[in-house]
């Protein structure tokens, strides 16, 4: 029943957000720098036992797409186990590519690649993003915006500024004040 879809996945992203909420107040945040750190891994691993449960549950059903976005932002926020997220997230664009979590996806490949030093796979992820038909101006501006600062790092200023120049045009998203 739809019900019980939305109570389970609802569970679950309860569960996920107050122990969100125990991270936080765990960090010191009068840090300016900080290294990630891994809190509550055991906890976090219940939770993405939960989701599993969910997706074996419900896997013809949309949030199923909801819970594997939702299970591979935590490996790569919260447990920082960035190649079981990778292909997480790789499986988000497999299964369900015409949804919002595609273009999710997409930008937390991109990112793991950037962090991986991978640039040219890192830009060809925020491309993906910023092209994809499901993506909304906010999105876009920030796969624009990342593909800027890939430019930059690269030392090709000039492709980085016509970068900047098209992330600027939206003038409500987030990363055109960057």
């Amino acid at each position: 029943s739809p019900l019980e879809i939305s109570a389970r996945l609802g569970y679950a992203k309860t569960l996920e957000e107050a122990l969100n909420l125990k991270c936080e107040e765990k960090i010191e945040k009068w840090k300016p720098l900080q290294r990630p750190i891994v809190s509550f891994a055991d906890e976090y691993n219940k939770i993405i036992k939960a989701y599993d449960d969910f997706i074996v549950s419900f896997k013809e059903n949309s949030s199923a797409t909801e819970a594997r976005f939702r299970i591979a932002e935590i490996y790569r926020l919260r447990l920082l186990d960035l190649p079981k997220a990778d292909s997480v997230y790789r499986n988000v664009i497999e299964t369900s590519p015409l949804t919002n979590y595609t273009v999710d996806s997409h930008i937390a490949r991109g990112q793991i690649a950037a962090f991986r030093n991978q640039l040219n796979e890192a830009k060809q992820y925020f491309a993906e993003a910023e092209k994809h038909p499901r993506s909304d101006p906010a999105k876009s501006f920030e796969a624009k915006y990342q593909i800027a600062r890939i430019a930059f790092w690269q030392g090709k200023f000039s492709e980085a500024i016509e970068s900047l120049k098209s992330a600027t045009q939206f003038l409500s998203a987030d990363f055109t004040n960057n």
